[in-house]
Parts: C-alpha cells; sequence; structure tokens
C-alpha cells in the first residue's frame, strides 16, 4: 500500500511512536537499522525473544524495497514522508513491532542473580545500560516511573538490539518512593569499593542520575553504598559507573 498524505491515520500514529510515552501506552515501536533488522528476521518463530514481538508491518520506500516475506502489511511511503519516521537516520527499511507487556514489578520481591533498578531518562543512556546489563549477566532491568523505554529508537540503537534480549520489568512508582532492603545497594560517593566488595550472588542494584537524586536515598542507607574511586573527576557518568559495578559483580560469580 502507497501513503502519500502526512495527514493519513496510519503515518499519524507512527509518528506518535517518536515518544516514550506513546510506546508505553500503545506497545508498538519501530525496529531501525539494517543491521538489527537483518538479526531480527533472521530469529527463528521458536526463539524464545522472537517470541515476544509480533512483526506487524513493514514501512520502506520505492528505493528501498521490501526486506521481509511474512504476510504482514507493508506500505511504501515518499521519502520526505519516511525521513520523519526515521528519526536515527538509518535510510533502511523500517519494521512495526508489537511488543508483550513488561511483567509488573512487584516492590517486595527479593532478587533473582542481579537485578539493576533504573530511572534513566535518556535514551543514549538507558540503551547503554542495557547493553552492558546483557553483557555481564544481569537477570532483569526494572524500570522506574522516571524511565525513558527501552524501545526507543535511540536506546535501541544504544543498546545495539540488546533491549531486544533483555528481561524488563516496569512499576509506576517513582524512583525515591521504592521501598529499600537489605539486598538494594546504591551506586554513590564514599562507599564501598566495588573492587575489593564481596558481591553477593542475588542482589539489587539501583543506578541513578542527577535528576532523581540517589544520594537522598544513600544517606539514610550508608551501609548499602558502592562506589568507584576515580581521580581528576568527582564522578562518573550514571551508565559508566553502573557497567563498571556490573562487570565487577559478574567476575565475582562462582
Amino acid at each position: 500500500m502507497k501513503i502519500s498524505s502526512s495527514q493519513n491515520a496510519n503515518f499519524k500514529f507512527w509518528k506518535e511512536l517518536k515518544s516514550a510515552k506513546s510506546i508505553r501506552e500503545s506497545q508498538y515501536f519501530f525496529l531501525m537499522g539494517e543491521k538489527i533488522i537483518k538479526e531480527f528476521l533472521s530469529w527463528p518463530e521458536k526463539n524464545p525473544s522472537r517470541k515476544k514481538f509480533e512483526l506487524t508491518a513493514e514501512i520502506f520506500t520505492e528505493s528501498h524495497p521490501s526486506v521481509t516475506s511474512s504476510e504482514i502489511n507493508k506500505y511504501e511511503l515518499p521519502n520526505g514522508l519516511f525521513k520523519e519516521l526515521d528519526v536515527i537516520g538509518t535510510g533502511f527499511n523500517l519494521l512495526l513491532l508489537k511488543y508483550t507487556s513488561f511483567e509488573k514489578f512487584n516492590l517486595n520481591s527479593a532478587p533473582q542473580g542481579l537485578e539493576v533498578l533504573s530511572p534513566l531518562g535518556d535514551p543514549g543512556n538507558m540503551g547503554a545500560l542495557v547493553r552492558s546489563a546483557l553483557a555481564f549477566g544481569v537477570n532483569k532491568i526494572i524500570l522506574t516511573k522516571e524511565s525513558c523505554h527501552p524501545f526507543h529508537p535511540r536506546a535501541l540503537k544504544a543498546s545495539a538490539g540488546a533491549s531486544l534480549l533483555m528481561d524488563f520489568a516496569q512499576t509506576e512508582e517513582s524512583f525515591l518512593k521504592i521501598p529499600i532492603q537489605s539486598y538494594d545497594y546504591f551506586l554513590d560517593q564514599d562507599g564501598k569499593d566495588i573492587f575489593t566488595f564481596a558481591w553477593p550472588q542475588k542482589l539489587r542494584l539501583w543506578v541513578g542520575e542527577e535528576g532523581p537524586g540517589i544520594s537522598e536515598l544513600s544517606a539514610k542507607n550508608p551501609q548499602q553504598i558502592l562506589s568507584i574511586k576515580t581521580q581528576g573527576v568527582e564522578s562518573l557518568n550514571a551508565t559508566v559507573a553502573a557497567s563498571l559495578a556490573i562487570s565487577q559483580w559478574s567476575r565475582n560469580q562462582p
């Protein structure tokens, strides 16, 4: 089907998927980028990760014909309209996916392995965190009310596709209102050095950024602070710090 007008109902809906709010409410998102799309299409239908997503449509231009063989809806757009959807400038076809709702996070549940609780609102930081989490064996990422959606186009790009493979849970609670348990740890200054800390197998790591104010939480729980000693800078980017901590946890597991 060819679409040539920006007033088309489908096109209007697709444009809204540039926001995390629309992705969360509709449970639709765009998969962008030639490499990640071809990897996704190569997954067998029985692949557990593949089952989490329903491929509903492909969108392309005359210069980049369809790449899917599935019997799905296919839409051809003129270059101008296509570029409005291709927000990260891949120049390649787009796949419209519908995902299964994230698990609702039980605030009182004990962690299984390492779980990361994140309020990160920046898509680039979120994607980078997911990529490190998958690489080092994190069991689950818990998204708070403030979190960017991991299927936001820029988050997916930064994750190099890891967001499609990661398990997520969602809570509508704000970061500062989640009850703190004995197995919760925070990355902040003046805590236990992550390189000498006796890492338990099961814990929940809280990753904060300047906005949500993790220092407010860690000040009330000084025995649960983990830190990374630095030279020349006061602190590290939240995602860099979390990646170092996650890597160190992984190295200390049996």
